[in-house]
């Protein structure tokens, strides 16, 4: 089977589908499947070679002109390719494009509302994801709105990580026996740290967002301040709040008890959670997050909110649910 990926992100960039679709692309590849990633980025020749198959990438220019191309690439690959699937991973638009214009099937990876993020980022809707698919808003955000449930609805299956957002996603139209759930894995044999149990520092990875939960986060380390005094709190990650936050925690703590880290490298991160006493995501929103479940396998205790699919994460003994906030 020939099976092109197309995620938004991709390595050396970090997050969801720059984790998950080399592995699996990879994956198919060594079962004997014909694979090719179509991408955002830069050229990074270094790191395609590492991958046993071709890497085609979409420049990041300005909007104006980057859209454009970016579909021109989609299907243009589409196209030359001619894949039996197009398996899209947050570059959902310019796939399910191109499969209505080659007539290929398009299934995409659904992790979150991508409306509602761009409301809450851009427009500073204060709203959370629920109120939001109940409420109207301006031109723009319902802009974001119709493009979101559009593409989604466009592409011949869905699937998502967790049973919430197979909810979530029905509530946009698409027919539920159109949504699979197949919950978000990692190779724990490629884990090699272990907790060593030994500091009392806190570890969080995650977006720089609001609903990431990093203030309260701050603000539960400025209270046991007296009674921990050497817990510090880790926060990796970078995003459009970060500035925000490490403003917060000068306010909040002293210097030295709030160390943001911004982007590090997928194994710096595995570290820094096996170094820690506890891994912390108080999320008010979550699909079902990578880094709860790498923290799970290098034996750190995970303390997650019960928001969204982080539920669906918990094992006795390790993983612990709170209330969000």
């Amino acid at each position: 089977m020939r099976i092109l990926f197309a995620p938004g992100i991709f390595p050396p960039d970090a997050g969801g589908p720059a984790t998950f679709v080399p592995d699996i692309s990879t994956e198919f590849d060594r079962r004997g499947h014909e694979t090719l990633v179509v991408t955002n980025g830069d050229p990074a020749p270094s790191v395609d070679e590492e991958f046993p198959f071709d890497v085609v990438r979409v420049r990041p220019d300005p909007a104006l002109t980057r859209y454009p191309r970016q579909l021109r690439t989609v299907v243009g690959t589409a196209r030359s390719f001619d894949p039996d699937v197009i398996f899209a991973n947050a570059f959902d638009w310019p796939a399910v494009v191109a499969g209505t214009l080659t007539r290929t099937p398009v299934v995409v990876k659904v992790v979150g509302d991508m409306a509602w993020e761009r409301a809450k980022v851009r427009y500073d809707v204060t709203d959370d994801i629920e109120a939001f698919a109940r409420r109207r808003y301006g031109p723009r955000v319902e802009l974001h709105r119709a493009v979101r449930t559009a593409q989604t609805r466009g592409a011949d299956h869905v699937a998502v990580p967790s049973h919430y957002l197979k909810n979530l996603v029905a509530g946009w139209g698409v027919d539920a026996d159109d949504i699979t759930t197949i919950y978000n894995a990692i190779d724990t044999g490629a884990i090699t740290e272990t907790a060593t149990g030994e500091s009392s520092d806190i570890v969080t990875v995650c977006r720089q967002v609001e609903w990431k939960g990093v203030r309260g986060l701050i603000d539960a380390v400025a209270a046991v301040a007296d009674s921990v005094p050497d817990a510090t709190l880790h926060v990796i990650g970078d995003g459009p709040h970060q500035q925000r936050f490490e403003r917060y925690a000068a306010r909040t703590v002293d210097a030295d008890r709030v160390v943001f880290h911004g982007r590090v490298p997928h194994d710096d991160v595995l570290e820094h959670v096996a170094d820690s006493r506890v891994f912390a995501l108080n999320s008010t929103y979550e699909g079902l997050p990578h880094a709860v479940l790498e923290a799970m396998a290098c034996g750190t205790p995970a303390v997650v909110s019960d928001a969204g699919g982080n539920p669906s994460g918990r094992r006795r003994g390790v993983g612990v649910r709170r209330p969000a906030g």
